[in-house]
C-alpha cells in the first residue's frame, strides 16, 4: 500500500489536504483512542510514517520518483508520539485546570468542544476599577502534561500575565492557544478567560455609560441641592442643580463614564431618590397648601 493510499489521497494531493488527511487518521487511530486493539498502533505508525514523508516536499519528490527505495533510509523515521505531538502543537488547532487568583477573585468554569480541539472557559472577574483604569492580573494554573516516551502525566504549573484593557466589557473574551492540558492523543487545549464585572456599591454600568442614584428631599427637589459625588478615579463630582428634579429625572454629566476605543469617555447619568416624610406638622402642612397648588 502506497503512502498516498495510507492517507487516502491522491497523488495530486497539496500540503493542506496532506495536514487534513493525518489531522484525522491520526484522531481516529491513536492508540489511546483505541484500547484493547492491538494493532491500532501499527496502523497509527504507518500513519505517521505516510505523513512525514509525504508533508517533507524533498522526500516526497524522491518517493514519488523511486518510491520507498529512493528514500536514504526506509526505517529511519522520527517516533510516531513525537510526530504527532509537534504536528499538533505548531498547528492551528490549539484539555482541565486549577486556576488561583488572589484578592479573593473567583472563577466559574465551563468546556466547550469543537472537532480537532477544546477549550476550557473561566470568567475572569474585574472590578469596575479594573475596566477604568486598566489592571495587569497575574494567573497561576496548573495543567496536566503527559510524557512522550513514558506516557505519565504529571502536574505543571504556569503563571499567565493578563492585561486588562480600559473600557474592556462583560464578555471580552482572552484566549491562551495551547496553555491548557497536554495530552498524548489530543491537541493542546486553549484557554478563554471571559470579562466578568463585579458589583460596585455605587455605580452601574451601561456600555459606556455609568449611573448612580442621590438621596433628596422633597424640598431638595423643588428649589434645587448641592451634592459631592465621589468617583471611580477618586476625584469629586460636584452636583449644583437649582431646577425642579422630579421623580424620574436625571442629569448627564459628560465624560464621567468609561473608557473607550476612541480615547474618550462615556457619560454619568445621576438619578434622584426623593426622601418624602413619614410625619409631617400641620403647621408645615397648611404653609405648603399655601404655596402648592
Amino acid at each position: 500500500m502506497s503512502y498516498y493510499d495510507t492517507l487516502g489521497i491522491s497523488k495530486n494531493a497539496g500540503s493542506d489536504e496532506i495536514k487534513k488527511a493525518y489531522r484525522k487518521l491520526a484522531m481516529k487511530e491513536h492508540p489511546d483512542k483505541n484500547p484493547g486493539d492491538s494493532s491500532a498502533e501499527e496502523r497509527f505508525k504507518k500513519i505517521s510514517h505516510a505523513y512525514e514523508v509525504l508533508s517533507d516536499s524533498e522526500k516526497k519528490n524522491k518517493y514519488d520518483r523511486f518510491g520507498e527505495a529512493g528514500l536514504n533510509n526506509s526505517n529511519n523515521f522520527r517516533p510516531p508520539e513525537d510526530i504527532f505531538s509537534n504536528f499538533f502543537n505548531n498547528s492551528q488547532f490549539n484539555h482541565s485546570h486549577n486556576f488561583t487568583q488572589g484578592h479573593g477573585n473567583r472563577y466559574t468554569n465551563s468546556r466547550s468542544h469543537t472537532m480537532g480541539n477544546s477549550e476550557v472557559q473561566h470568567a475572569l472577574i474585574c472590578s469596575l476599577e479594573d475596566l477604568y483604569f486598566g489592571k495587569t492580573k497575574k494567573i497561576k494554573i496548573s495543567r496536566k502534561v503527559q510524557d512522550i516516551n513514558t506516557r505519565k502525566i504529571q502536574i505543571d504549573s504556569k503563571i499567565l500575565s493578563i492585561d486588562v484593557k480600559k473600557g474592556w466589557k462583560n464578555g471580552t473574551k482572552i484566549r491562551f492557544t495551547g496553555d491548557g492540558d497536554r495530552l498524548l492523543g489530543h491537541p493542546p487545549q486553549d484557554i478563554v478567560f471571559i470579562i466578568n464585572t463585579s458589583p460596585h456599591p455605587f455605580f452601574k454600568r451601561v456600555n459606556n455609560d455609568l449611573s448612580c442614584n442621590v438621596s433628596i428631599s422633597v424640598g431638595e427637589s423643588l428649589y434645587g441641592f448641592k451634592r459631592h459625588i465621589k468617583f471611580i478615579d477618586k476625584s469629586l463630582v460636584n452636583l449644583d442643580v437649582d431646577i425642579c428634579s422630579p421623580p424620574g429625572k436625571f442629569h448627564i454629566i459628560n465624560e464621567k463614564g468609561m473608557p473607550n476605543k476612541k480615547g474618550s469617555f462615556g457619560d454619568l447619568h445621576v438619578y434622584y431618590d426623593i426622601e418624602y416624610p413619614l410625619n409631617l406638622p400641620d403647621e408645615n402642612k397648611e404653609k405648603l397648601k399655601s404655596i402648592l397648588p
